[in-house]
């Protein structure tokens, strides 16, 4: 069987949570959507919402008084590989996948805030998912838009 095709199937099996799938628990929340800035809670409104458009997700709502964003549900394509056992056919083909952010930005004290995803959801192929793996969703969804926060953050203050 192609190597090839075996990774490209269970990195995304992996995304989805096919594989080693686990709920997104108060635990999870705390431990990989959540972070804490030196910044004011305006300026991390800010950083936040910058980090979101630069990372091509649409505000749906925002609310900068409660320190609440929603973003919209951002749709994309990636690609599935499927092959049978022998590795004589192989099939490969496009699927939906969506998710969306509900973030809330408040005041730890005068010069720092918490950014905390409340509620983040995740769509395949139109049904949303309940279980997924939480380490690479970390590492490929949640951390870049942490990083992305930080940037903006030290950029512009």
């Amino acid at each position: 069987m192609n190597f090839k095709i075996i990774s490209m199937t269970t990195m995304f099996s992996t995304l989805l949570g096919c594989s080693f799938g686990a709920p997104l628990t108060k635990e999870v929340y705390d431990e990989h959507l959540t972070r804490d800035y030196s910044y004011s809670k305006i300026q991390c409104i800010e950083a936040t919402s910058n980090a979101l458009s630069e990372l091509s997700y649409e505000i749906d709502k925002q609310d900068k008084v409660k320190g609440k964003i929603i973003t919209k549900r951002k749709d994309f394509t990636s690609q599935e590989t499927r092959s049978t056992l022998a590795g004589n056919h192989v099939q490969t083909y496009d699927v939906n996948i969506a998710n969306k952010f509900y973030i809330s930005i408040s005041k730890l004290n005068e010069e720092s805030c918490t950014v905390k995803v409340d509620r983040f959801r995740v769509w395949y192929k139109g049904k949303e998912l309940k279980e997924m793996n939480i380490s690479y969703i970390n590492e490929h969804q949640w951390a870049p838009i942490f990083k992305e926060i930080e940037e903006k953050l030290a950029e512009n203050w």
